[in-house]
């Protein structure tokens, strides 16, 4: 690859586009209490950032507010709203022993109302009203006795949920209750509701793991294709040759399936995408002159060795014949334009199958009186590295220029593919 397109590539591909995420309302409330109705840049964060974006209105300038100096920040009608807090925590979830200490922490709010949800770092917190948040404990640990070891469960939060938030719906249901946000989150809507409390919940608008299946297809173009032969020349002399290319357009097709990942608005992605192509090229040429060199030679009278130049003329037929399947598995991150239009940058790596026996022959004849041999085919690697950039149109069609550098047995070098896909569902 050239290093300037691999530079370009690489910096287009973390460069952040303006046009890419919203500024959406929400507030914030700052160490002295005082709270900012403003515009926060969304970014779907997995965590809550070491700081926020921000306008008061859209002419304003954008400010920055880190969190250290914040204690409360949502974006309305979004999974982010992060409220900072002392509480007494035990991290040690692999220990018998309970030993909270205090730890000012940022929680998420999954639950907000008569009892409210939180979590932090996998753990969960609760609070009824306007009490003491405390934290659900759940211990899973190793215990080792009688030459024996085994691991123990103490659901500790069962009995806090028991004792403090039940009602005649839930009573049964706590003991069957498994420490996860899921199954935590229906319980405290289902307390709220069964007490007629007021509640709002945030995990409804969570970004979801989204997969997209895709029909494909298009044309490669194998501009710099070359298949390497090697030749041992008279006195063990070696030398590699590359025939000129003249490998022709082939079309490719095949199916792409691609995971959208659950944050940053879905714009990072993995794909797999299984696509056939086939591959042929080969020459026809003879060449004179083209390995001449000076090969040491003795002198028998002298006994001395003397560098004679020695030329190999030879007529060349070369061909080569590829049917494959490529598998490349890639990661892509999209860069969102408007609301149609979103752009992306790709790179993968995949291995490369043979669908029938590669085609690799060489008809060789010497010319001239110069020993020359042409030694046999030693294939090596089938694999692919590629890099691509495209655009897509509504979430439905897709248009990709790829750059890619493959290994075909004996023959290897860069091509570039124009690929069209259409999203299937």
């Amino acid at each position: 690859m050239r290093p300037q397109l691999l530079k370009f590539l690489l910096l287009f591909f973390f460069v952040n586009l303006s046009a890419q995420i919203k500024y959406e309302k929400g507030y914030f409330i700052d160490n002295q209490n005082i709270r900012t109705e403003c515009l926060i840049k969304n970014e779907d964060w997995i965590g809550m950032p070491n700081q926020i974006q921000y306008k008061l209105s859209e002419e304003s300038t954008v400010e920055e507010k880190d969190f250290k100096n914040i204690i409360t920040v949502q974006i309305y009608d979004t999974p982010h709203y992060y409220k900072k807090r002392v509480v007494n925590i035990d991290r040690n979830t692999d220990q018998k022993d309970f030993n909270p200490k205090p730890e000012t922490i940022v929680l998420t709010v999954l639950v907000e109302g008569g009892a409210s949800l939180y979590t932090a770092d996998n753990l969960f917190f609760y609070q009824k009203e306007q009490g003491e948040i405390k934290q659900l404990v759940y211990k899973n640990y190793k215990i080792e006795e009688d030459n024996k070891s085994y691991f123990a469960e103490d659901k500790i939060f069962h009995k806090e949920l028991y004792d403090n938030l039940k009602c005649e719906k839930n009573m049964l249901n706590i003991r069957k209750l498994s420490y996860g946000e899921r199954n935590l989150v229906a319980f405290f809507q289902d307390y709220n509701k069964c007490q007629k409390l007021d509640y709002q919940y945030f995990t409804k608008n969570i970004t979801k793991t989204k997969l997209n299946l895709k029909a494909l297809t298009g044309v490669s173009f194998n501009a710099n294709v070359t298949a390497n032969i090697d030749f041992t020349l008279e006195e063990n002399y070696k030398k590699t040759f590359s025939p000129e290319p003249s490998a022709n357009p082939s079309i490719a097709f095949g199916l792409e399936l691609e995971v959208l990942l659950p944050f940053n608005k879905n714009k990072w992605a993995l794909f797999l995408s299984p696509t056939y192509q086939t591959y042929k090229t080969g020459s026809s040429r003879t060449y004179y002159d083209e390995f001449g060199t000076y090969v040491p030679h003795l002198i028998p009278s002298g006994g001395i060795f003397v560098d004679i130049y020695t030329t190999y003329d030879f007529r060349l037929n070369t061909e080569y014949s590829y049917s494959y399947i490529e598998l490349p598995l890639g990661v892509r991150h999209y860069f969102y334009l408007n609301e149609k239009f979103k752009c992306f940058l790709d790179g993968s790596y995949g291995v490369i199958f043979n669908v029938k026996k590669p085609v690799e022959k060489i008809e060789f004849e010497q010319l001239g009186t110069s020993s020359i041999n042409a030694n046999e085919i030693i294939s090596k690697k089938f694999e692919m590295m590629k890099l691509g950039v495209g655009l897509a149109f509504e979430e439905k069609y897709y248009v990709a220029l790829n750059y890619l550098s493959k290994k075909l047995s004996n023959s290897s070098g860069n091509t570039f593919s124009l690929l069209v896909s259409y999203k299937l569902f």
